[in-house]
């Protein structure tokens, strides 16, 4: 080989790895900006769908308030309360089914005050079933309101849920009432940045929903009624996703445009 190539070939190395050097770097910082971008993505959108569940269960307070109001001045209900009336015994078995719709509930249960149920609006002959832990369990859930695993003529469902209560004649008499968990109406522009929403239940594997990039999770409560008399309450995890698959799709440092070799 001539002084000259070897000579050429020296400035070429001099010249090749710093650049390669600086790629390397460059690349790393992308990673590094994207994957903080990804996180705080993450962040902010747990923390949008525990706003957005808070709302939901407001909505439900709101209009289980406004169910209370109703029965409490009702004089059918009033004349039920205090009278073995089985003309108005029939008339509040229907209740919760005719007051369900209109609320925008879908499920609704009425209970004495030894948790008995009177009226079911989305299971008609639950009547007379005993569930008195149910509204305590909801109601320790705090801000971010407790799901109901509950079943129906249908199946099983899951519901956001909330509870009230009023007397009546001295009597206590409680409300249950919630709307169908939509995990993606929760997020509805999610999927298309590459994030998701998943709800793990207890009873599902521990790396069901969080095994598919960078993830973020809150904690909510979570009550147990599909079993008549073994009403129970554990911790599901709403957990959001990003996909780390566009910081696969990087370029390698020194590769070129076209993806050949320089001639």
């Amino acid at each position: 080989m001539s002084f000259r190539s070897r000579l050429f070939l020296a400035f070429l190395l001099l010249l090749l790895v710093p650049l390669g050097v600086l790629a390397i770097g460059v690349r790393r910082e992308m990673e590094r900006r994207v994957t903080t971008e990804y996180r705080e993505r993450v962040r902010s959108l747990a923390e949008l769908v525990r706003l957005d569940l808070a709302r939901e269960g407001e909505q439900i307070t709101r209009r289980l308030a406004a169910l209370r109001r109703e029965l409490a001045s009702d004089n059918r209900f009033r004349t039920a309360a205090v009278q073995e009336d089985p003309a108005m015994r029939a008339w509040q078995l229907d209740w919760a089914g005719d007051a369900r719709g209109p609320t925008g509930l879908d499920y609704l249960w009425l209970q004495d005050s030894a948790g008995r149920v009177l009226s079911s609006g989305h299971f008609r002959n639950e009547f007379d079933r005993v569930e008195p832990d149910l509204a305590r369990l909801l109601a320790t859930a705090g801000g971010v309101p407790a799901l109901l695993r509950a079943r129906t003529a249908n199946g099983e469902v899951l519901v956001v849920a909330r509870t009230d209560s009023f007397r009546v004649a001295g009597r206590l008499y409680r409300l249950i009432g919630g709307k169908a968990l939509d995990i993606p109406a929760l997020a509805p522009a999610a999927q298309a940045r590459g994030l998701g929403v998943h709800l793990r239940l207890p009873d599902q594997p521990s790396g069901s929903g969080d095994s598919l990039g960078l993830a973020d999770a809150f904690a909510v409560t979570l009550v147990d009624a599909r079993e008549p008399g073994s009403v129970t309450a554990d911790t599901a995890s709403v957990i959001v996703t990003q996909s780390l698959a566009p910081l696969a799709a990087l370029p390698p440092p020194c590769s070129s445009p076209s993806g050949s070799r320089p001639g």
